[in-house]
């Protein structure tokens, strides 16, 4: 049950990906946070400052739009200037038991190990995303690029999964 309940969502989350980059969307301006509101810090890192357009950009190789943060600072999110190209990068403070419990129980061979990356890491071929553990943190990588194969995702991915990697703090 799990695993399908894993399967479907990793599916809707891609197919979602799809729809958005088919379509010319304008995304939402992303205002500051008010320094008055109060509210729980549930990540201790802030993610827009893990990564930079610039390099993203130079991951994707391809022109984004500004990234948008979203899910209570713990989502990373951009869309290419032509819509073809989108990435989304999740950081969550985990234990590593939490980690393979959220890992998708795929189908044989969907999800594969992606070796020298982090403590431990897989990749969901089906869903584009790379899953990472490091430093008491699982970081999720999705890419959807519908201009290049499977193996240039996965290196975009690997690219952009390394430099936050090296920016979390060490526990």
């Amino acid at each position: 049950m799990k695993r399908t309940v894993s399967l479907l969502t990793a599916l809707v989350c891609a197919l979602m990906l799809c729809l958005l980059c088919g379509c010319e969307v304008e995304l939402p301006e992303v205002s500051e946070p008010e320094p008055t509101r109060t509210a729980l810090v549930l990540l201790d890192v802030d993610i827009s400052t893990l990564l930079t357009k610039a390099e993203l950009e130079e991951a994707l190789d391809v022109t984004l739009r500004e990234p948008q943060v979203s899910n209570e600072g713990r989502t990373l999110f951009a869309i290419s200037e032509g819509g073809k190209v989108s990435v989304s990068v999740s950081v969550e403070k985990r234990t590593l038991e939490q980690f393979h419990a959220a890992l998708p129980k795929a189908e044989e061979g969907d999800l594969q190990a992606a070796p020298n990356l982090g403590d431990e890491a897989w990749w969901l071929s089906s869903g584009s995303t790379l899953f990472l553990y490091a430093h008491g943190y699982i970081v999720s990588v999705t890419v959807s690029d519908r201009t290049v194969d499977e193996e240039t995702v996965l290196l975009s991915a690997r690219s952009i999964a390394a430099l936050v990697c090296n920016r979390l703090p060490v526990a």
